[in-house]
């Protein structure tokens, strides 16, 4: 309590010795994590409008001598869904972490505009099942105790691909891409997570049930995972996972089963994992081995005079 006094003093500071000042409609919002600016970069910039964009120049966050300002009016104004619980958590001039977080998982899906069921989602990516348009990776990993087939549209693949040299030797996705994870116990969907790429450079994560509804959380134990608060502490972190950290090695079992990647093409030569490198530089904020695997299945077409003109301009591209 006696930190939190001190800052809320230090925050409406202006005697110019020094201390951050608060102007006339902010608060104080102290998460007291350690990449304040990024984490605030993502959840107040996802409420500011439908496209996201940077909340510190549109005028809605402000940092100052390492404090940060949140003008509640006006995002509250940018956001009218949130103008009610906004203004009660605000009202003691600080909002700390549990009072973010809590507007986050209460108004998350509807700010954001999520599609509110799995066939909704279909209707407005396309079907994930078609293999002429989308590239399917299974994995049985750490973040769902169930297998679980990610797919992505080849167009946004190809595009991070083709564009890897002039974005610095990073995977670097379009806006508006898309991963679609289906959970399944044997043939049988029992969840549904997804990450879509936003304008300004984030990612938003969203997760349906069984039934094909939006879900605030995704099973794993020994806690469920809250979305989207949990997803971006791996994507935003720097811990390698497996199956991904120790490929093209297999890996112990996890306490749910084992950790591995399946896919019907030869595996990709250390030297290419090694060259891009994936897993380990988080490009893109993005945890898989996506172009790493397409690229060995390109290399494989070609070695079988099965290439065609696409994906030979795509596998040229990369230089390797």
């Amino acid at each position: 309590m006696l930190g939190v006094v001190l800052l809320a003093a230090s925050a409406c500071n202006s005697s110019g010795d020094g201390l951050a000042s608060r102007l006339a409609g902010e608060v104080v919002i102290d998460l007291k994590k350690t990449d304040n600016r990024r984490l605030l970069s993502f959840y107040i910039g996802g409420m500011v409008g439908a496209e996201a964009r940077d909340p510190f120049r549109a005028g809605v966050l402000r940092e100052e001598k390492g404090d940060f300002f949140l003008h509640v009016d006006s995002l509250a104004k940018m956001a009218p869904i949130l103008n009610t619980d906004l203004r009660l958590i605000s009202a003691d001039g600080l909002v700390d972490w549990d009072e973010l977080e809590a507007l986050v998982l209460t108004h998350y899906y509807a700010y954001r505009n999520v599609p509110a069921t799995v066939d909704l989602l279909m209707a407005e990516t396309g079907d994930w099942n078609n293999e002429g348009e989308w590239f399917r990776v299974d994995v049985n990993g750490v973040m769902s105790p169930h297998l679980r087939q990610i797919n992505v549209k080849l167009k946004d693949l190809y595009d991070a691909i083709r564009s890897y040299r002039e974005n610095g030797d990073h995977l670097i996705y379009p806006v508006g891409t898309i991963f679609i994870s289906e959970h399944l116990d044997a043939d049988h969907r029992v969840e549904l997570s997804a990450m879509r790429k936003r304008h300004d450079g984030f990612w938003d994560f969203f997760a349906y049930n069984e039934n094909g509804f939006l879900a605030s959380a995704l099973t794993r134990h020994p806690k469920n995972l809250d979305v989207p608060t949990k997803c971006i502490g791996c994507h935003f972190g720097t811990r390698l996972f497996e199956p991904e950290r120790s490929f093209p090695s297999k890996p112990q079992p996890g306490p749910d089963g084992p950790r591995a990647l399946y896919f019907d093409y030869p595996p990709p030569g250390r030297e290419l994992i090694r060259s891009l490198d994936e897993h380990r530089k988080r490009s893109d904020l993005v945890l898989g081995l996506y172009g790493t695997l397409m690229l060995a299945k390109l290399r494989n077409l070609k070695q079988e005079g099965s290439l065609g003109e696409e994906e030979a301009d795509v596998l040229g591209s990369i230089g390797f």
